[in-house]
């Protein structure tokens, strides 16, 4: 047998990967805007809420976040681009030579991807710091950079502290997704990392059996159908209930496929047109984001990874998702989770519906939409918690 060099092992390396490490250095200083912060009750310009939102460069916030957060942060869930080939809107600077590594369409895949791996490097060295022996990191991906990250995560958390890449089908089939030559793509990656395996925090969970994907759904055709063979409406309700609900078993143990068998229904809400939680809807603009999370989605990761006190994080918050899920979370079980949500002022289009709207940037939304779904949430159950959040500003 041949004997391996000791010299020799196994790198996970890039073009920029060195001056990405190096990023991890520098910092700049956040400020208050009282103005434009919420109060735990959700009054404008109050300062007493444990909620921050912070309005710039996650990579500058990251680094700022160390001295008062280093090892408080029990789940930091992150949303990245995807790289589908747009330009980058994050100000790194990566001293690297143009590189041809075009593919048959033109495209420079090797900087691409290099490009997209500078840019998560030095952004989850820093969220390792943050998470606490105990916590978790969940990352949303599609198939552009779901084997760079893998192996990414991999290298900044290590192999042995992978946990699961979960599954999640997006929802059902239509329109020009049909279309497609190949086999339909129809889910997107969400990859699961502890801080540390023999110390994880994690609570298995269940479906209930009231919360079953219905087997037969009631449509008009079906109550129909029933009544032509002689059954009431009652009786119908009462097969439906039997099919439904009492012939399966009392819950069902959550799997690493979500929205995959016969008793998960956690759809997408792109595809949910009466989704009271589009940002479209809840802003009230004639615009859909795409990509937005569903709270569902967000909240059962909470359930299995925090405990009613924790710290949750999210440095692409966007639409400020996960700021929603842990305020719905907290009214559930009275929890006093905190959130930490970073959004760089991306500028929304100056032709786009949000611009007209009177949102100048993507954090303008994500600030609004905590407000608005606090004021919600406040309304329909009442809960002690915390609706607001202290923004800051990158100087």
């Amino acid at each position: 047998m041949e004997k391996m060099d000791s010299g020799e092992q196994y790198q996970f390396t890039w073009p920029g990967k060195k001056a990405a490490a190096e990023l991890s250095r520098s910092q700049k200083e956040l400020r208050q805007e009282q103005e434009r912060s919420l109060g735990r009750d959700g009054t404008r310009g109050g300062t007493d809420s444990e909620n921050i939102y912070i309005e710039g460069d996650n990579l500058d916030a990251l680094k700022l976040l160390q001295k008062e957060y280093a090892g408080r942060v029990k789940l930091v869930y992150i949303d990245p681009p995807y790289n589908t080939g747009a330009d980058f809107i994050y100000g790194d600077n990566f001293a690297r030579p143009k590189r041809q590594c075009s593919g048959g369409d033109g495209t420079d895949y090797g900087r691409l991807h290099a490009d997209w791996l500078n840019m998560m490097y030095p952004r989850l060295k820093l969220a390792k710091r943050l998470l606490s022996p105990e916590g978790s990191i969940f990352v949303s991906i599609d198939y552009n950079e779901a084997a760079n990250l893998r192996k990414l995560m991999d290298e900044v958390f290590g192999e042995e502290n992978f946990q699961r890449e979960i599954i999640w089908r997006i929802g059902w089939l239509s329109g020009y997704k049909t279309a497609a030559a190949n086999f339909i793509r129809n889910h997107d990656s969400i990859l699961f990392y502890s801080r540390n395996h023999e110390l994880m925090d994690f609570k298995k969970l269940y479906i209930e059996n009231k919360d079953f994907r219905p087997l037969v759904k009631s449509t008009p055709q079906l109550r129909e159908k029933l009544r032509e063979l002689g059954l009431t409406p009652k009786q119908g309700r009462e097969l439906l209930h039997f099919i439904n609900h009492e012939n399966r078993p009392e819950r069902y143990p959550l799997e690493d496929t979500w929205n995959c068998n016969e008793y998960d229904g956690l759809n997408s809400i792109a595809i949910m047109s009466f989704s009271g939680e589009k940002i479209s809807k809840l802003l009230g603009i004639g615009q859909e984001f795409k990509g937005q999370k569903p709270i569902r989605l967000l909240m059962r990761i909470l359930e299995a990874v925090t405990d009613r006190d924790d710290v949750v994080l999210d440095f692409f918050s966007g639409t400020a998702s996960t700021a929603h899920a842990v305020m719905e979370q907290n009214a559930l079980d009275g929890g006093r989770r905190r959130f930490i949500m970073v959004q760089l002022p991306e500028p929304t289009p100056s032709d786009s519906a949000a611009r007209r709207a009177g949102y100048a940037a993507i954090s303008d939304i994500g600030a609004e939409r905590i407000r608005r779904a606090g004021d919600r949430l406040r309304k329909r159950t009442g809960a002690d918690i915390d609706y607001g959040f202290r923004l800051f500003t990158l100087h």
